[in-house]
């Protein structure tokens, strides 16, 4: 059971994290494949983000915020810019 309920928060997490990258490349007038390509990887992989099938990895999380111009805890956990400083 305990597995089970760690794969629902999981799906919660990634999907969560997917519609805060979709808002985020989008309030940045940015296509799915402008983004994809300034970090290097192949625009399904951003889409697969987005509709929060997976989780990037720590290294294009990374990438995702400094291309986006946002914390990585803002981009991952939804953490108001302010509360950072």
């Amino acid at each position: 059971m305990a597995r089970n309920e760690r794969s629902k928060k999981t799906t919660m997490l990634a999907k969560a994290f997917g519609e805060r990258l979709r808002k985020v490349r989008e309030s940045r007038l940015l296509s799915q494949r402008q983004l994809a390509d300034g970090i290097s990887i192949d625009v399904t992989q951003i889409s697969r983000y987005e509709r929060g099938i997976v989780m990037p990895n720590a290294e294009t999380l990374v990438d995702l915020a400094t291309f986006l111009r946002i914390s990585v805890g803002s981009l991952l956990a939804g953490e108001d810019a302010q509360s950072t400083s």
